[in-house]
């Protein structure tokens, strides 16, 4: 029927991302057109390393084309990382169903009913939990233009240790890479290297620490995003998995 098959494609999608997420577990590289700046981000998309080769003055003279090199070589890495994770998604093969479920409940038919009356009782069983579901995501969404407003983007500056470069992240992204002029002159390719990847450490942890403190997501939408964030759950909401 055309919900068990609904119900099978959703579990097999499940266990597809499953597995693509265990299987994407290696780091991954881009560098940037010159070849000058390579940055290695780890399986969760975060700067596990970055190396500045030697010559790099020759293709990036100046500070600002050592932030544009930096930028490019993260967008590769990170490009290279979604390519890997959509790979995983499309080679691996959906695994066997780890619950036991019927197609669908069998409801108790009154007296008088027909044969026919049973495709209805079902459909109004399993309609009701999507029903909930729908009344939840509306309260969500009637929670949100009061929370909006007070929601700032996920942005954190950072510093290395002696402030010899500064760098900003935005939702994951490299915005600004602010290196101090007059250390840049001298620096060695290995300095320069160590001091961009702690201040991206350094980013990070604000990040984290300002997400943790005040953005407190309403009770609606965070109850409503962990269940989406569960398919078997979800569908066991909705009516189509029992037991």
């Amino acid at each position: 029927m055309a919900m068990a098959r609904l119900r099978d494609e959703m579990l097999a999608l499940a266990g597809q991302l499953r597995a693509a997420s265990s299987a994407t577990t290696l780091t991954f590289t881009g560098e940037d057109d010159s070849g000058s700046v390579r940055v290695t981000l780890d399986p969760a998309g975060r700067p596990g390393e970055v190396l500045v080769r030697a010559g790099w003055r020759d293709s990036t003279a100046d500070r600002a084309g050592l932030a544009e090199a930096v930028r490019q070589a993260w967008r590769a890495a990170v490009s290279a990382r979604l390519t890997a994770w959509s790979e995983a998604v499309e080679e691996s093969s959906p695994p066997a169903p780890t619950v036991e479920c019927e197609s669908f409940s069998t409801p108790v038919l009154p007296a008088d009913a027909v044969p026919g009356d049973l495709l209805d009782y079902r459909a109004q069983s399993n309609l009701s939990g999507l029903t909930s579901l729908l009344a939840d995501a509306e309260a969500a969404l009637d929670e949100l233009p009061a929370i909006t407003s007070a929601v700032t983007p996920a942005m954190a500056d950072g510093r290395s240790p002696g402030r010899e470069v500064t760098v900003t992240i935005a939702d994951g992204e490299l915005i600004e890479l602010r290196p101090d002029s007059r250390w840049l002159a001298d620096a060695a390719p290995a300095t320069i290297s160590r001091m961009i990847q702690a201040a991206l450490t350094d980013a990070y942890r604000n990040l984290d620490q300002s997400q943790g403190q005040g953005r407190v997501q309403p009770a609606a939408l965070r109850e409503l995003t962990e269940l989406t964030n569960d398919p078997v759950t979800l569908m066991h909401t909705v009516g189509l998995l029992r037991g």
